[in-house]
């Protein structure tokens, strides 16, 4: 069981709190002070051992960070069609892929890297279940490879995972595993809340209990509503007492929470 703890936390006193600690100093790099994009990841995109950043429709090369086209991103309503960048080798060619979402045309896909060929990007289409604001990339059922976690407004929720198969298209199959309606909404963590070894899915109104049976349903727990949840929702052992507790801001407004569990009530 999970119990609310009504504790507005400023971010003023966290930042005193860490200054208390120790003195930090940080520089900023500019990668593009004109880019709009709203996503992000982090990978190896030439495979030259260093850590390249990913945002929309270009790649930054490290360590100068010299900007690399990826590809043209459709704008609507002020925003582009991506609301994600999750790196993930997909097809198994040793290029780091990635997978997106976006809200306006409902869709999931994931971007092809062309390797060391002149070929461009190429966007594959995995799904369109709703409105999308963000996705997770989480291995959701242990099994090593990344999956991908979308934060659904509306329409049919679910996780999704990729088997490589030469005879599908793009030499991939992607499985779309259903979780329980009320799963959708502001508001997704990913984190093995009841301690049974598995991974279990957190959104604004309770949780998704991952079933023994990868065949059978998720099992719903309404045990919370915590309103116009942040993204991600952080799931985290904060008093030290061996569970896993929440902690999430407002999306749209004021206040930092965590929320408490009390196993003993599960």
């Amino acid at each position: 069981m999970l119990t609310r703890l009504m504790i507005w936390v400023p971010a003023a006193v966290l930042l005193a709190g860490c200054a208390q600690q120790r003195e930090v100093a940080f520089k900023m790099h500019v990668l593009n002070a004109e880019s709009r994009f709203e996503a992000a990841g982090v990978c190896d995109m030439n495979n030259d051992g260093k850590i390249d950043i990913i945002s929309g429709g270009f790649w930054y090369e490290a360590p100068t960070w010299k900007q690399h086209f990826i590809r043209n991103i459709p704008e609507q309503d002020n925003y582009y069609y991506d609301f994600a960048n999750i790196p993930v080798d997909v097809d198994g060619d040793g290029w780091v892929d990635h997978a997106t979402v976006a809200w306006h045309n409902k869709q999931i896909s994931w971007v092809r890297h062309p390797g060391n060929s002149t070929k461009p990007f190429e966007v594959i289409k995995i799904d369109d279940p709703g409105h999308i604001e963000t996705a997770l990339g989480f291995d959701v059922n242990s099994d090593g490879q990344t999956d991908v976690v979308p934060n659904i407004f509306d329409g049919e929720p679910g996780w999704y995972e990729f088997k490589r198969d030469p005879q599908m298209p793009h030499g991939v199959n992607w499985i779309k595993h259903p979780l329980p309606k009320d799963a959708i909404g502001p508001g997704i963590g990913v984190a093995d809340i009841n301690g049974d070894g598995r991974c279990d899915l957190v959104g604004g109104k309770g949780w998704a209990e991952h079933p023994a049976d990868p065949k059978a349903e998720w099992v719903w727990h309404a045990e919370f509503d915590l309103g116009d949840a942040s993204i991600p929702i952080l799931v985290h052992d904060i008093d030290a007492d061996g569970d896993l507790d929440l902690i999430w801001g407002i999306g749209h407004g004021y206040g930092l929470y965590w929320m408490e569990q009390e196993r003993n009530a599960l």
